[in-house]
């Protein structure tokens, strides 16, 4: 689908499938803040393969107190097509490739 496979270097893998339960609502707020956890102050840029996605845990994260949440809109889709951009293809991510 992308030019290139991987993720972004330095990136975190959170499925935005992972923040919703089988009806699509999303999980309590205690269940999100587990997933995202992390320091509520610094910087946090989400994407995904076109920037649909990565809205969707931007709000999630908002919602839960992060200060500084960006969406890179062109996501996967402009990043791959550079190959001056770093990637990582790490099989620490594979459990969410189902």
């Amino acid at each position: 689908m992308y030019d290139r496979a991987g993720h972004i270097q330095g990136a975190s893998n959170v499925p935005t499938t992972s923040t919703v339960d089988d009806t699509g609502r999303y999980l309590s707020a205690e269940q999100l803040e587990a997933i995202f956890g992390g320091d509520h102050n610094a910087r946090a840029i989400t994407y995904c393969g076109g920037g649909i996605a990565a809205s969707s845990n931007a709000f999630v994260m908002i919602r839960l107190g992060f200060k500084d949440v960006a969406v890179y809109t062109e996501s996967l889709q402009e990043w791959t097509a550079d190959p001056a951009n770093p990637m990582e293809t790490a099989t620490e991510f594979d459990e969410f490739d189902e």
